[in-house]
């Protein structure tokens, strides 16, 4: 890390890789430290902790720590921030897992009043909630399932529309149906409703659905 980017941001631990659980008692207030890049550079505890991140979350980007389905959105916010549009943003978290809480990205400036990088404040409330019940069969059919994968990748209409040779009408139709089938009202609920179902891997980018809940 840069001697202009130690001296503009706050102090943290940087080694400290904690094993406890989230606790039931209590919220977290998980804070880091990240560079232009987005890099995580330095955290508190609670951060490390929210993260359950297997490999430790020094020297990771932030969207490696984050739910697959807040990536898109996030990136928006966080690139608004890099290139001094925005000062500060506050975002929900993803309702699907075992938390919940929001998000706050604060642009952090030099002397000279320059974005040196990032502070990331993660509020999160421990909740128990009854997940969604797993469909036994295939839901999707294979343009509903490509339609799926770019709407979570954040592709537009006309990017979908080009990309599988429909027209713009055509793409909005299949929304429409998607949206009815999952019942919610929005693309970024269609989104964390197919998640939430088992319709989409979690462990992919780009966005890939599940094959098994796709009729061939």
């Amino acid at each position: 890390m840069s001697q202009q980017l130690k001296s503009a941001l706050p102090g943290l631990a940087r080694d400290y890789h904690p094993t406890r659980t989230i606790p039931a008692d209590r919220p977290l207030i998980g804070i880091a430290n990240l560079d232009l890049a987005l890099i995580v550079r330095q955290a508190n505890d609670d951060f490390v902790t929210q993260c359950r991140a297997e490999h430790g979350v020094y020297g990771r980007s932030i969207y490696e720590l984050v739910h697959v389905t807040m990536r898109v959105p996030l990136r928006r916010q966080f690139s608004r921030l890099v290139d001094g549009e925005l000062d500060r943003f506050v975002t929900q978290l993803t309702p699907e897992g075992p938390i919940t809480g929001e998000l706050t990205g604060t642009a952090v400036r030099d002397a000279t009043n320059q974005v040196a990088g990032v502070t990331v404040l993660m509020r999160i409330e421990p909740i128990l909630r009854p997940r969604a019940p797993l469909p036994k069969k295939p839901m999707l059919t294979k343009v509903h399932a490509q339609i799926l994968e770019g709407v979570a990748l954040g592709a537009s209409t006309t990017q979908l529309a080009g990309q599988l040779h429909l027209s713009r009408q055509g793409i909005e139709y299949h929304i429409t149906s998607l949206l009815r089938k999952l019942d919610v009202v929005n693309r970024a609920a269609l989104v964390a409703k197919a998640h939430a179902l088992g319709l989409l891997r979690s462990d992919t980018w780009p966005p890939r659905t599940v094959s098994e809940m796709v009729s061939h």
